[in-house]
């Protein structure tokens, strides 16, 4: 009785949204949802067909292995808003569900950009970091876009990697969470992130190396600004030295 419930406040939450999602139809999803439940139909979808081309991904045992952690971590954890089992409940905070994608999985080229922005351990990511700023008070709307977006970067094929915008809505959408705040999220997100994908027209993904954001932000931090300020003064002095403005 209680999945017949959340299936139908989907169902309704997916047609109040059709304008901005896939062009999938909405009976599918139901369908899809009403054969898994409590597991979203993109959940199973990602693991399937994206993480299930990694060689070293065991399609069944890995599966398993890595929903029995997640759904362990939620049971005890309880978040809000939580009807359904989506990828963005893959908390890499959490150190059995790091070890088993960035260590089992061999991803550990991943990791600087899963610390800066995803989950920082002992540091704060920039996801949790948004958070506290913006989100007070409400679901982690920052973490959940950062993990959806990271478990979408996990395929062995590059034109698997990733996910539009519509897709990143459909992956995150559950009810009592708000498609306007979702958007607001990945956009901060997209514009502070040091790992994303920033090449035009690139789906939304993580790469390993550092994009050209995270790169000038380095260079910034180098910057001495007394030493910039006597440089400044020095210049100034030179040029209007003498008589010019007598």
């Amino acid at each position: 009785a209680g999945a017949v419930a959340v299936i139908h406040a989907y169902r309704d939450l997916w047609t109040s949204y059709q304008e901005v999602l896939p062009r999938l139809g909405h009976d599918e999803w139901v369908s899809r949802l009403t054969q898994g439940y409590p597991l979203h139909p993109e959940l199973m979808a990602t693991l399937t067909e994206k993480t299930a081309t990694l060689p070293t991904f065991q399609r069944v045992r890995g599966m398993l292995r890595l929903l029995a952690k997640m759904i362990s971590h939620l049971w005890a954890d309880r978040p809000a808003a939580t009807y359904a089992l989506h990828t963005h409940h893959l908390d890499l905070g959490y150190a059995p569900l790091y070890n088993e994608v960035l260590t089992r999985l061999q991803q550990s080229d991943y990791a600087p950009a899963v610390k800066a922005d995803v989950a920082g351990g002992e540091h704060t990511a920039l996801a949790q970091e948004l958070d506290a700023q913006f989100y007070v008070g409400l679901p982690p709307y920052t973490t959940y876009v950062a993990r959806t977006l990271f478990l979408h970067s996990l395929a062995y094929n590059d034109d698997l990697k990733g996910l539009s915008r519509e897709q990143l809505r459909y992956a995150c959408l559950a009810p009592e969470l708000k498609v306007e705040f979702l958007d607001q999220a990945r956009d901060k997100f997209l514009t502070e992130s040091g790992y994303l994908d920033d090449r035009p027209s690139t789906p939304l993904r993580f790469q390993i190396a550092p994009n050209l954001t995270n790169l000038l932000r380095r260079e910034a931090q180098k910057v001495d600004p007394g030493e910039v300020r006597a440089q400044l003064n020095d210049r100034i002095r030179e040029l209007f030295k003498g008589r010019t403005f007598n």
